[in-house]
Parts: structure tokens; sequence; C-alpha cells
């Protein structure tokens, strides 16, 4: 056979049919593939390339993904204009400007919640009132409301993306304590909750309590705290809409929890396993497989135990916290059609322990990405077994550590997504804000200062933290990269006053103790 008649290789002819595709079925083909997929496409060649650049669409797709972001539901806008609010919302936190600021009363002694967006206050025993903070970006109005009650109201959950209030009400004549779930739009009893008439009971020995309540999707997670010393803590996971009991723990070493992933729950102890107060832990359960019966945090098995760095005899674990917000899986009202929102794909957790250290006291914030914890878990589901993952093999690498003044925060909103705030002191101990942002794919993408003007750009912390104290092993170190970027007060401020910070998704705020007022910074 002549050579010239020869049919072309098969990578040959595969290449002229991908060309010869009309660029509209191309496109089509494209919308169905996701973030990573689509940048090596178009590594494949011109026409590959061209297509997914000039398409508003798959640059939106790609934007999202390098924003740490999730598309809304249906609205209005365009690709186009999704692609151009998109732009401006990463602008406006790249920039870190204020736009806009008002004051709001807000007690020190009252009950308080920032969640969604959704500012709720207590200011009275019967009242609760809520502001919607307002982004002109992402096209959400301000909006100001209260309701009243006809008991009590001890303290207070909400999920504004479930229209969701969950009103706790404690009495000492009944020993009963009470979730009353309402709407949090209008107050009425939540008409998911209405199979159980709204309430939730548990007997309590004492109306002198504390809570702390997070809710995620179906369930709420409370942990029921006596003011009296030598006296266990509470851990209870509900289905609010069946009441159902999902979970229980108790003993004095649950000191705090916070929902990981649609599953599990993170629990953090003080003694962990070990009854020693010297090696804390954070335990993972998975909440929906755990006997409903009360257990001691001691008895139940978990999926995996990440523990902290060991200290020495002397050192005494006294307090400990986990901060992180939004719960999985979270997502906003769809009444207020945001065209997009953060991903929960990753999720940050802010870890603060208190250590007494014979006559002194120390602290320590734990800076813990979900994506550092999520495969140890997987890896023990798999395997069927609980895993003990030592310091070393998540927290050197997985985890940014620093020590912090030893005061316990009143005001503990300072984690939304992968972002961070707090205040800093300058030299001539101005304060300032610090923001921290620990975002793989920002951090990557360098989507924080790319084409931006020095005033606006974000550092990459990339050094070893060395964070010395009486830990077994010598001085901790951890090596997590971040963003971070200082700016000035607003000054509006009064910095002659106690100040501190909260975050949402929209909006930095800043907390100025001046008798009942605060000031609330806008980003955009």
């Amino acid at each position: 056979m002549d050579g010239s008649s020869q049919s072309p290789p098969p990578s040959t002819t595969a290449k002229l049919f991908l060309l010869s595709i009309p660029p509209e079925i191309i496109h089509r083909i494209l919308e169905y593939l996701d973030d990573h997929s689509l940048v090596v496409c178009q590594q494949v060649c011109h026409k590959f390339r061209s297509i997914v650049r000039r398409s508003s669409a798959l640059q939106y797709q790609l934007q999202l993904a390098a924003s740490g972001a999730h598309d809304g539901p249906k609205g209005p806008l365009s690709a186009a204009e999704r692609l151009d609010t998109l732009r401006r919302y990463n602008d406006a936190w790249r920039q870190f400007e204020w736009t806009k600021s008002t004051s709001e009363r807000i007690s020190a002694g009252g009950l308080y919640e920032l969640y969604g967006n959704v500012l709720a206050q207590s200011l009275e025993r019967h009242r609760i009132t809520f502001k919607q903070l307002p982004s002109e970006i992402r096209g959400i109005q301000e909006r100001n409301w209260e309701l009243k009650f006809d008991f009590h109201i001890r303290d207070f959950g909400i999920d504004p993306a479930q229209d969701a209030l969950f009103v706790f009400q404690t009495h000492n004549l009944d020993g009963i304590c009470r979730i009353h779930i309402r709407s949090l739009s209008t107050g009425e009893v939540h008409p998911l909750a209405e199979r159980i008439s709204g309430i939730l009971e548990y007997p309590i020995a004492s109306a002198d309590l504390s809570f702390t309540i997070q809710p995620h999707r179906d369930y709420i997670g409370v942990i029921i705290e006596p003011t009296e010393n030598e006296v266990e803590n509470l851990f209870i996971i509900w289905n609010w809409k069946t009441g159902v009991v999902e979970m229980r723990l108790a003993g004095m070493d649950v000191a705090s929890f916070s929902f990981l992933d649609e599953d599990h729950v993170m629990v953090a102890s003080l003694s962990g396993r070990l009854e020693t107060y010297s090696k804390p832990s954070l335990l993972v359960y998975n909440f929906k497989e755990v006997p409903s019966e009360e257990t001691d945090l001691g008895d139940e098995p978990y999926v995996c135990a990440f523990y902290m760095p060991e200290m020495d005899e002397e050192t005494v674990s006294a307090y400990m916290l986990i901060r992180s917000d939004p719960a999985p899986s979270w997502s906003p009202s769809p009444d207020l059609h945001v065209p997009f929102h953060i991903s929960h794909l990753q999720r940050l957790f802010v870890v603060s322990l208190v250590l007494i250290v014979g006559q002194r006291i120390e602290a320590f914030d734990f800076f813990i990405p979900s994506h550092s914890l999520l495969p140890h878990v997987k890896e023990a589901r798999i395997a069927n077994t609980s895993r003990d993952v030592c310091w070393e093999d998540w927290g050197l690498h997985g985890s940014h550590m620093s020590q912090v003044s030893p005061r316990r925060p009143i005001w503990v909103c300072y984690v939304f997504g992968m972002r961070y705030t707090t205040l800093v002191f300058d030299e001539t101990l101005r304060p300032k804000i610090k923001i921290l942002d620990f975002h793989p794919k920002r951090l990557a993408s360098g989507l924080m200062t790319t084409n931006s003007k020095l005033s606006d750009s974000w550092s990459v912390v990339s050094e070893t933290e060395t964070v010395p104290g009486r830990w077994i092993s010598g001085p901790v170190t951890t090596t997590l990269q971040y963003l971070s970027k200082t700016v000035q007060i607003p000054p509006e401020v009064n910095l002659n006053s106690p100040v501190c910070m909260m975050i949402s998704e929209d909006a930095v705020i800043v907390m100025e103790t001046v008798w009942a007022r605060s000031f609330l910074g806008d980003l955009n």
C-alpha cells in the first residue's frame, strides 16, 4: 500500500474531530465541568481557551471557585451581571475601605447574635430586635424588626436561612428548659416544628444556666452549662423538626462544640480520654450514629481525636472555645435573592485555649481549616475504627497558632467562612483592624493582591510561627500560610474607648464601648 494513502494516527483524528465541533456545542459541554477541569481545558488548544475566556458563564464559574463562593438561586441577573457583581465584591474585600457607617445601640450586658448578616439582640427580658445588615453590592436591603414574647428570654439562637428563631426559657418552679422554635420573621410557631408544637423540653436541676447554641439544618446543638462548680456540662443535639434527641454527652470537660460537616460534630475536651488536663483535644463524633442515651464524654466512642500540643504537668487547661460560622451547608435566606454566597466547602475553626501556668494565665488561638481535619475523619470512617491523631500529624502543617491576651472574649463573632478579624496595636498603641484569610484558593491564586495598588495589598504570611510555653516538646511551631491585612479604624470610632471586632459575609463591625453605642462599618 502506498504510504500517502495511510490514515492519520488516532490522536490526530481525535483532535480534528474536536476542532470540527461547533463552538456552541463545546460551550454546552464545558458548562458541565468543574473549575479544575475548565482550567485544564484551556490548555488543550487555542479554540478551547478562546471559548472559555469569551464566555461570561464559564468565567463566572472560574471566578466563583477562586473566590471561595457558591452560585446563588436563579434570578434576574445574567451570568455577565453576576460575574461583574462578584468582581466588585472581591474588589471591596481586597481594597477594604469604609464606604458607609451607622451607629447602633448594643448592650454589653444583653444577649446578642450575629449570623447570616442578621444582628439580633435582646435588651429586655421579653423582646428581641433584629437588623438585616445591608450589602449594596449583593443587593441586600437593610431591614429592622422586633419580636415580643410572653415569657422571660433566657437565651436565643437564629438561622436566617430557614427563618428559624430558637428562644430559650428556663423556670425554677417546674425544672424544665423550654426551647421555643419560632419564625424569625413573624415570631409565630415555625411551620416545620408544628408536629412538636414548636417546643423542645429538657429537665434541668437549676435555672441558673448558660447556653452555647448552634443550628445546623434540621439540627440544633446546645451545651447547657450550670454556673455552680463541680456540676457537669451537658451537650445535646436535637432534630428540631421532629423533637428527636440525636446525641447527649455529659462531663465537666465538655467545653465547646462546632458542627464539622453534615454528619460530624467536633467537641472541645479539656482533658480528653487521658484524664489529664495537660493534653486537651478535639473529639469528632458522628452524631447521627451514636446512641441517644446520655453518655459520659469519656465513654462515647469517637471517630477522631485531634490532640493539641501536650503541656507539662504543672500546666492546666482551664477554658476552650471553638468558633466557626456559618454552619456546614449553610446558605442565605432564599428571600434575599443574593447572586452568590460563601462556599461551605472550606471553613475555618478558631480554637481558643486558656491555660493556668502556676500563678499566671496564658492564652492561645489555633486557626484550623476544615481541610486539615476532614481527611483524617474520612480515613477513620473507611477503616471503621477510632483514630487518634497527634499534634505533629495534623497541627504542625495544618494550623496556625499564636499567643493572645488571656482575656475571655465577650463578642465572639470574629470568624466567618475562612476570614477572621481582630484588633491589633501599632508601636504607638493605636488600635487597628487586622483581617486574616485562610482560604487556599484565594491564597494560591493571589486574588487579593493581583493588579492592586500598594495601599490595597494583602501580605502572604508564610514564615514559620514559633510559640513559646510550657510544652513538653519545647516551643510549638506551625507553618500554615495565610493572607493578612491591617487597616485603620474608621474615624467615627472613639479610640479612647475599648473596641472589639465582629465580621459577617459583607461587613466588618467595630464595637465601641461608649455607654450603649456601637459603630457598624460596612465594606460594601
